[in-house]
């Protein structure tokens, strides 16, 4: 199944991760596509590699 933005956030809001402090730094990450350093940042500091859904949303920001 190809993963598109929408579904790589709504994997994120389904897990609970959008609308708590950590959710909204991932969304604001995930709405500039391009800074995937930003990204990567907010996942070792909030240790979202924990989240098995990252990798996935992770493959789909570095095609983009």
């Amino acid at each position: 199944m190809k993963m598109d933005k929408q579904q790589a956030k709504h994997i994120l809001k389904n897990t609970g991760y959008i609308g708590n402090e950590v959710g909204v730094a991932f969304d604001v990450a995930i709405k500039s596509m391009d800074k995937l350093e930003k990204i990567e940042q907010i996942v070792e500091q909030y240790q979202f590699y924990k989240f098995d859904g990252f990798l996935k949303i992770k493959e789909v920001l570095e095609k983009e």
